[in-house]
């Protein structure tokens, strides 16, 4: 099986493959709003609460079909 040939950046941004900031924002507030829905705080469930999360805003980074390797992390602040 012979593979593509990679893409440059700029030929990725020139065949509507560019990074787009309101993709990713939808991704990230779908993923925080599906994990954290109607949930009522718990400090015990926190972290899984952020796994569950990155684990779905990656899901929904690769389901864009971008060319592009995503790395994430969360920062949670209590108030």
């Amino acid at each position: 099986l012979s593979q593509p040939p990679l893409k440059t950046m700029d030929e990725a941004l020139m065949h509507d493959e560019a990074f787009s900031e309101e993709d990713i924002e939808t991704v990230v507030k779908s993923a925080i709003g599906v994990v954290l829905g109607n949930v009522q705080y718990n400090p015990e469930k926190v972290n899984d609460w952020s796994n569950n999360i990155l684990a779905s805003v990656l899901k929904g980074l690769q389901s864009l079909n971008r060319p592009y390797k995503y790395v994430s992390s969360l920062y949670t602040a209590y108030r």
